[in-house]
């Protein structure tokens, strides 16, 4: 799983791909949130569906950095991020979205482009739970929303029929990842 490093670099790659923003809130102390990341997250059907995000770690605990290889330096936590912009992260989640109250962690908020409230949820959620939240977003940010992927030169060529992404037509046309990673939960 990917984690953009600020919530403002998230929502210019929002503006840029066209896809909603997963805000995941987390407190790694108690065990709920940890939970989630452990449990839920690395489900093969959950990440197919968190692909279709542009995500964003907010966490205000520091975590300890990855050691060797070519992560060195990110949080062992996260991956994608270090100690610093999680909890950076969470500080401008505070500023725009939370204000003062009380953090419940987890808490998972989705935003548009634009930066505007689609969804909020708080409090830790099964697979199926957390699917049919993903899926629920998907479906309000784009009514018949299908994973799709652009073609990256602008030109389709001969590969396949969905933008010259060889891989891409590997779905059926009538039923998106999401749906038959909810319908297998």
């Amino acid at each position: 799983m990917f984690w953009e490093a600020s919530l403002d670099e998230a929502l210019a790659r929002s503006k840029r791909i066209g896809r909603p923003v997963l805000i995941a809130v987390h407190r790694l102390g108690g065990g709920a949130g940890r939970g989630m990341l452990d449990s839920v997250y690395p489900e093969p059907d959950i990440l197919s569906l968190l692909r279709e995000f542009v995500c964003v770690a907010a966490c205000g605990e520091q975590t300890p950095p990855i050691e060797t290889g070519p992560r060195k330096g990110m949080s062992a936590v996260f991956l994608t991020v270090t100690s610093d912009e999680h909890r950076a992260a969470l500080a401008a989640v505070r500023k725009r979205y939370l204000g003062d109250e009380k953090i419940v962690a987890p808490q998972h908020l989705f935003v548009n482009a634009a930066g505007h409230t689609i969804e909020q949820e708080q409090g830790v959620l099964s697979t199926v739970a957390f699917a049919s939240l993903l899926t629920k977003v998907l479906d309000g940010a784009a009514p018949g929303w299908r994973p799709e992927v652009p073609d990256a030169e602008g030109v389709a060529d001969d590969c396949s029929d969905d933008g010259g992404v060889p891989w891409a037509g590997l779905f059926d046309k009538d039923e998106s990842v999401r749906r038959r990673a909810v319908n297998r939960l």
